[in-house]
C-alpha cells in the first residue's frame, strides 16, 4: 500500500505524550485489511496478484492486556499464513528507568515485563531473524537499515 507521507512540525512531535498504554490489536487490524486489499490493487496495476507484502511493527511497550495481546497474535498468524513479511522491532524495553517525555515520571520496566514484550515481538514476526532489538536510537537506525536490506534483497535480484 503506497504510504502517505507527511511531515510533523517539531511543535507537533514535542505535544505526543505517552498514556501508558500499549494497544497494538487496532493498528495490526488495520495493517491486514491493508494487506488484504493488496491482491486487487497490485492486479491492477501490475497485471499480476502477487505482490510482496511487508509489514514493519515497532513497540516500546508492553501490552496493556492479555486480551490486546492475543488479539494482536492472532492478527499476525492471519497475516503470516496469507504471505505477508513481519518485521517486528523492541524499541527501549531493557529493564531498568525510563523517564516520559512530557510528564517527565519515571517508569520502571521489570524483567518480567521485558522478557513478555520480547516473547510476544518474536511470536509475531516471520522468523527469529524478522525480530530485531533496539535498545536506543542509533540501534534503531541500523535496525531499520537491516529491515530495508533484507526487503532490498527480495525485491531486486540479479541473474548472471
Amino acid at each position: 500500500v503506497a504510504p502517505k507521507w507527511g511531515a510533523l512540525s517539531n511543535n507537533n512531535i514535542n505535544r505526543l505524550g505517552a498514556s501508558g498504554g500499549t494497544y497494538p490489536d487496532a493498528s495490526m487490524a488495520m495493517a491486514d485489511r491493508w494487506m488484504g486489499l493488496e491482491d486487487q490493487i497490485h492486479k491492477r496495476v501490475n497485471g499480476s496478484k502477487s505482490p510482496l507484502k511487508y509489514v514493519i511493527f515497532m513497540t516500546d511497550g508492553v501490552n496493556s492486556s492479555s486480551s490486546t495481546e492475543s488479539r494482536t497474535l492472532s492478527t499476525c498468524t492471519r497475516m503470516k499464513n496469507a504471505g505477508v513479511k513481519i518485521y517486528t522491532i523492541g524499541f527501549a524495553l531493557e529493564p531498568g528507568d525510563y523517564t516520559g517525555y512530557t510528564n517527565r515520571q519515571i517508569a520502571r520496566l521489570s524483567s518480567y515485563s521485558s522478557n513478555k514484550a520480547y516473547t510476544f515481538l518474536r511470536s509475531c514476526a516471520s522468523s527469529p531473524d524478522h525480530f530485531v532489538k533496539a535498545e536506543n536510537t542509533a540501534a534503531l537506525n541500523d535496525a531499520f537499515d537491516k529491515i530495508g536490506k533484507d526487503i532490498i534483497s527480495d525485491v531486486i535480484r540479479v541473474a548472471s
